[in-house]
């Protein structure tokens, strides 16, 4: 059995090392004093997607307890739910928004061969809901342009003297 520990800020658990990757902290053992896992975890949960088991259903990544998750998740499950601790959580580097990006959906939607302004007409009724998004026409196929309105600050809050 592998010695893992685990950061207990960031719930990831690690093979062989002191600190946490992703925040510095001290991590603890993953495991009580007898060697068994603590319940409470980031799990990547899977199942069997066919009787055979020839295949592997993934169920996502769960932070929680794993009696909570199982329960959750139950419905899920073909013959069992089967709970791997997430060793590492890459966390997404957010760069400054852009003001527009070209976007498409897939073959399927039937957008991709549309002319460009019957093309851009389904997007507006889409987002029919959104007003802080216009869309344009886009030079690479199939695509349209979103054209992401600036947010102005609200006015008349109690700093606003």
């Amino acid at each position: 059995m592998n010695k893992l520990f685990r950061c207990p800020k960031c719930k990831t658990a690690k093979k062989d090392a002191k600190f946490c990757s992703e925040c510095g902290e001290k991590l603890e053992s993953f495991s009580d004093a007898s060697g068994i896992w603590k319940p409470e975890a980031m799990w990547r949960v899977t199942t069997q997607g066919d009787e055979e088991g020839r295949t592997t259903k993934q169920l996502g990544v769960h932070e929680g307890h794993i009696v909570d998750i199982a329960h959750k998740l139950s419905a899920e499950s073909f013959y069992d739910l089967c709970f791997e601790p997430v060793l590492a959580v890459k966390k997404a580097e957010i760069r400054e928004p852009r003001s527009s990006v070209h976007v498409t959906l897939g073959y399927d939607s039937g957008t991709t061969t549309m002319e460009s302004s019957a093309r851009q007409a389904y997007f507006r009724a889409m987002i029919k809901d959104r007003d802080d998004v216009k869309i344009t026409e886009s030079n690479y196929y199939g695509a349209v342009v979103f054209n992401f309105k600036k947010k102005e600050p609200v006015r008349g809050g109690p700093n606003d003297r």
